[in-house]
């Protein structure tokens, strides 16, 4: 199958046979959103997820297993956060009652600026549970410029979380655990920015290091 301008479209038909106004753009964000999945001790009922689009932009719900999505309804959903607000060491987002009166903490497991929370969710809370990764997700959250293995380690793929759901998943697969802040350099430590032990430094001529190569190591020296 080709193009006006004989390009071959064959090869993504398929991708986007589902990309059609009937589900709504669903098919698009599936395929183009990075999807990761955070729960604690193996608890699936805690599990949260997070979409991250190109520009760090990331959308936080509930997955399908979380103890709000299995409830029968919610009564409400009250922000902890306001916009602009830094999230870091794992702070609760809302905290969301049920129709039960349980009230479930629902957290952050990524750093980043809250934005908002879904808008759609004052008027029909129970969206959170009906339809928890389209309409009904809780919350857009600004990453920080980090590296996904960072900004979420920790975190699992959408193929480990369904492992997880049909008890397949790998035992030496380990549990989930929060985003830690790097540790500050100790008092001891002697590296300046670029690493270099400047306790090497000669104090009456600090442009000269010592160079002498060590056997068995890839030395060179820059200037």
């Amino acid at each position: 199958m080709q193009d006006e301008h004989g390009y071959d479209l064959s090869q993504h038909v398929k991708r986007v046979a589902e990309w059609t106004t009937q589900d709504d753009g669903r098919g698009f964000v599936n395929q183009y959103f990075d999807l990761y999945y955070h729960w604690e001790k193996d608890d699936l009922a805690t599990a949260t997820y997070v979409r991250r689009t190109p520009s760090k932009v990331c959308i936080l719900g509930v997955a399908p297993t979380h103890t709000v999505a299995q409830s029968d309804c919610i009564q409400a959903i009250e922000p902890m956060k306001k916009k602009k607000d830094k999230i870091t060491n794992n702070p609760v987002i809302a905290q969301i009652t049920l129709g039960n009166g349980q009230r479930v903490p629902v957290r952050a497991r990524f750093r980043g600026h809250f934005l908002e929370l879904n808008p759609r969710l004052q008027e029909d809370p129970d969206l959170l549970r009906r339809d928890p990764f389209f309409e009904g997700y809780l919350a857009v959250i600004k990453g920080f410029d980090d590296p996904p293995q960072m900004a979420f380690a920790g975190f699992k793929s959408r193929q480990q979380y369904e492992q997880r759901v049909n008890g397949t998943l790998p035992d030496q697969v380990v549990d989930n655990e929060p985003f830690k802040e790097p540790e500050p350099p100790h008092d001891n430590d002697h590296s300046n920015d670029n690493g270099i032990n400047t306790t090497d430094i000669d104090n009456d001529n600090p442009m000269e290091l010592d160079d002498t190569p060590k056997k068995g190591s890839n030395y060179c020296l820059l200037m």
